[in-house]
């Protein structure tokens, strides 16, 4: 995706590209529940891969598959006082880990099916005739689904262009 942004009367190009080397969330994070390594199992049609008791299938694929330990997920998020929304003061600190982990498993689950990725905002400066001039500013590992947090990154990165060219002239 890219975009056109105006900062104080300067132009920017906005570039929005996957995060290739970005490594998956439970392995990035904190604040994830355990996800097992790939397992291997040849199954039939229909038939489930097996998985331990607490355990729920994160995503499967041709015979290899990932679990995520919830009631270790559970027993984590009721330890260090995870919550999710909905927010709701009369839960007890269990409905509120119970709530948390489920929220952490399916952000899991989506990141696994695709649902959002990692990206890296690019802004470039641009001269009046719209060509790019070589300054770039970049932030990578951001959530694809941020929303409103990608266009704020955008705009903080050409005030951080703009910064170090300010700071250029006035060293010249």
């Amino acid at each position: 995706m890219t975009d056109l942004i105006e900062l104080e009367g300067n132009k920017f190009r906005v570039s929005i590209e996957p995060d290739d080397y970005c490594a998956a969330p439970w392995d990035r994070d904190d604040g994830h529940g355990p996800v097992s390594e790939w397992k291997h199992h040849s199954f039939g049609m229909g038939t489930k891969p097996p998985k331990a008791p607490g355990e729920m299938i994160l995503v499967w694929d041709r015979g290899a598959y990932r679990t995520y330990d919830f009631a270790e997920a559970v027993r984590i998020a009721k330890r260090d006082g995870w919550d999710a929304a909905p927010y709701d003061a009369t839960e007890t600190p269990g409905q509120k880990a119970h709530k948390a982990a489920m929220a952490d498993f399916n952000c899991l689950r989506q990141w696994c099916d695709g649902q959002w990725s990692y990206v890296g905002v690019i802004v470039e400066l641009l001269d009046d005739e719209g060509d790019a001039t070589g300054e770039t500013e970049s932030l990578w590992g951001i959530e694809s689904d941020a929303g409103e947090y990608l266009d704020e990154t955008a705009k903080e990165l050409a005030g951080e262009i703009l910064h170090r060219l300010e700071n250029q002239l006035k060293r010249a």
